[in-house]
């Protein structure tokens, strides 16, 4: 039994060595697998599903509160107003 498990494991190595599928035939093997098992289109929809939501978290968590680094640039550009219009009124 042992032996054959590592028969199984030199095999598939050496198929995949061999093959060395590129990108668009594994999104062709893909498409296959999720088009034949309902199954898979089920697991990958819901981890589609999970991700995008994971991502509007990320996104609506941002939305309403401004970062420190927001923070900090609108008090830069509220002194560096101050000072020019400082500027200006010594001008006059």
């Amino acid at each position: 039994m042992q032996d054959r498990k590592l028969n199984v494991v030199h095999e598939v190595r050496s198929e995949y060595e061999a093959t060395q599928n590129g990108f668009l035939e594994e999104l062709v093997a893909l498409y296959s697998i999720v088009a034949e098992k309902w199954i898979a289109l089920v697991f990958y929809a819901v981890l589609l599903v999970f991700l995008l939501l994971l991502e509007l978290l990320v996104i609506i968590s941002k939305s309403g509160s401004k970062c420190d680094y927001d923070k900090i640039v609108e008090h830069q550009t509220y002194v560096r107003n101050m000072e020019l219009s400082a500027l200006k009124q010594g001008r006059e």
